[in-house]
């Protein structure tokens, strides 16, 4: 880039601007910038993606625009002073593309590289206006003066000095080594994720290691650029690693158990599991938690030491047949030997029950009331739903239960953004504290070389002493900064259900909808299952139960149910309200009725309690009775005897 403007050279750019020959260079810089449109047009092509660093959304909107923009007015600078035109604009044209080459490059590396981190949108706005104020400094001819008053403000770091403006640009080059790590991991990545491999999890792992490594090298390259010695650190990363090992071993050890979830290939990408009593499929596993999301809609943030530590099922492991049960009452008396063959002919002639492995009915148990029936039956689809199959399999028992006169049932005996802000000024305090303490220790005559084996040792002792404290502290920045939990979002954890009302750096205050309020550790928030309502949709199911008398026209009814449902103020028309048939109860039939809402936060009770209504109301303009329990009671007279 050319030399800061000396105050003669400035005065000359602001009389030639208003000349004719403005006109002229004016000209030269917009062919520049046609020609760079032009170029990045025809190179975008129409299959460039909108997250692309070189191409951005737009033509204009990427790095590629700016870089030949630049390349262009610097072969103009050297050719047009042979034609006669003169260079003044130039010298004010060429930071300004320089100052746009730094901004494209840093937004569009860092949103490639954290597509839905907030606190990378702040990084983007300081760094524009660096950059901005930075053209200002370079064009105006401050900029020497500048950088000569950071040079005399220096202080003693053991042997060495260290002045402001070295720390000034050896953070400048150290931002530039970190932006251009994270550009090549994101395009690795990128390529990666594309083709390689089928399995989705082994390109996770590969481009999760690659990311790893490259930030790893590039934070070496950015520390000594920034002049710091890497020999000199050595004894206190040693020992800082010994403590963190020690007081932040669960939250290491749930990006180990990421790497190790991929690398071993025990849980996939699409997955059926169910963990700690949550059953859903596995949407993405990060380096520390995996997301499951249940076939209702809620999605459940699970550590990743939990799913090594801890019992999974996994639907998907083997191959994807399961086993559904039912069980149901028949009267004694009943003929069960010519029943059990017509009852395996209804449920095979079921859709989606498998006729091998064959469906099979078993006297299960002699009950007080009736002969206990278990149907056990396959399918291999279990992704379309088990509850709905099920019901149909009842259904169509029910059927062959009337036909053929059984009586199933004879009971009359006793039946049972601002999250953003926080970082930021959480991360500012705690930087700027360090920076003041360390000059102030400087300025005291300590030598801080001779602190870092007093620092590890220190280390140490926290990460023994305070590790739970340390961890909470952590773990409330890793929360703001991976962006997995939000002010304002509806969570359940530890079997407390409510909104996120602040995250502070040691705890989390969740509100419940009763207007209670519990202050939650945030290692519990990094170390335990979170049920995050907010974080795919807001969309949830909800499931309600009602009996109704045996001989009821149950498929008859299940029309009139769903369009009575449906009919309930914030129930969803689509997906549409379902009924079924979901077993055969003591005292009648069981129905379970299945709606959707999207306004979870309104609450679930109150809608539950209107389709309730609904339905009762529907009942009793149809004389459709809703069973109890009865109890027989059986009284004896007996005749006192008489005196001999």
């Amino acid at each position: 880039m050319t030399r800061p403007l000396t105050a003669v050279e400035l005065r000359e750019l602001a009389d030639s601007l208003f000349t004719s020959s403005a006109f002229t260079e004016l000209g030269a810089v917009a062919v520049c910038l046609g020609l760079a449109w032009l170029m990045v047009r025809l190179l975008r092509g129409t299959r460039a993606k909108p997250a692309s660093v070189l191409f951005g959304r737009t033509v204009i909107d990427g790095v590629l625009f700016p870089v030949l923009a630049l390349v262009l007015a610097l072969a103009a600078r050297s050719v047009l002073p042979a034609t006669g035109v003169p260079l003044a604009l130039f010298k004010l044209a060429i930071p300004v593309l320089v100052s746009l080459v730094v901004i494209r490059l840093t937004v569009r590396v860092l949103s490639a590289a954290f597509p839905s981190s907030r606190p990378m949108r702040l990084i983007e706005r300081t760094v524009s206006w660096l950059a901005w104020i930075g053209v200002v400094l370079w064009v105006t001819g401050v900029m020497p003066m500048v950088m000569e008053e950071l040079d005399e403000v220096s202080w003693k770091l053991g042997a060495s000095r260290i002045s402001l403006r070295n720390v000034v640009e050896g953070s400048l080059s150290a931002i530039v080594v970190l932006v251009l790590a994270l550009w090549l991991s994101a395009v690795i990545e990128a390529q990666l994720i594309k083709g390689a491999t089928n399995n989705l999890s082994i390109r996770k792992i590969a481009a999760s290691a690659t990311r790893a490594l490259l930030l790893a090298i590039g934070m070496l390259l950015a520390l000594s650029a920034a002049g710091i010695d890497l020999t000199a650190l050595s004894v206190l990363g040693g020992a800082l690693g010994v403590g963190v090992g020690f007081g932040l071993q669960r939250i290491a050890a749930n990006y180990v158990s990421g790497f190790v979830i991929l690398a071993e290939n025990s849980l996939r990408i699409g997955d059926m599991v169910k963990v700690d009593n949550f059953e859903g499929r596995i949407t993405d596993i990060r380096t520390r938690y995996t997301v499951i999301r249940s076939l209702g809609g809620r999605e459940s943030i699970v550590p990743n030491e939990m799913l090594i530590t801890s019992r999974v099922e996994n639907a998907s492991l083997a191959d994807r047949c399961v086993l559904i049960a039912t069980t149901v009452q028949v009267a004694y008396g009943t003929d069960v030997r010519a029943l059990q063959t017509k009852v395996e002919a209804a449920v095979r002639a079921v859709p989606r029950v498998l006729g091998d492995p064959a469906p099979g009915m078993q006297l299960s148990g002699f009950g007080a009331d009736g002969m206990d029936l278990t149907l056990n039956f396959w399918i291999c689809d279990p992704e379309n739903g088990q509850g709905n199959v099920k019901s149909d399999v009842n259904l169509a028992v029910l059927a062959l239960f009337d036909s053929a006169v059984i009586e199933a049932q004879l009971i009359k005996g006793a039946t049972n953004n601002l999250s953003i802000r926080k970082i930021a000024a959480s991360a500012t305090r705690a930087l700027l504290l360090a920076i003041g303490m360390l000059l102030a220790l400087s300025a005291a005559g300590i030598d801080l070389t001779a602190l870092s084996v007093l620092g590890g040792a220190l280390g140490v002792g926290v990460g023994f002493g305070l590790q739970r404290i340390a961890a909470n502290y952590v773990s409330g920045f890793v929360i703001l900064a991976e962006n997995s939990l939000r002010i304002g979002d509806m969570v359940k954890v530890d079997n407390f259900e409510g909104r996120i009302t602040d995250i502070r750096t040691r705890y989390t205050v969740i509100r419940s909808l009763g207007g209670r309020e519990s202050i939650v550790p945030n290692e519990m928030l990094i170390t335990s299952r979170v049920e995050n309502a907010s974080l795919a949709d807001r969309c949830v199911l909800i499931a309600t139960t009602v009996q109704v008398a045996y001989g009821t026209d149950v498929r008859a009814l299940q029309t009139k149910v769903e369009a009575a449902v449906r009919a309930v103020p914030r129930v969803l028309g689509d997906p549409a309200p379902g009924m079924q048939l979901s077993g055969f109860g003591a005292d009648g039939m069981d129905l379970t009725l299945n709606f959707w809402i999207c306004d979870p936060e309104n609450g679930q009770g109150n809608v539950k309690s209107d389709v309730n209504l609904a339905v009762l109301a529907l009942f009793d303009a149809e004389g459709i009775q809703i069973p109890f329990p009865q109890r027989v009671v059986h009284t004896v007279a007996v005749e006192p005897k008489e005196a001999s």
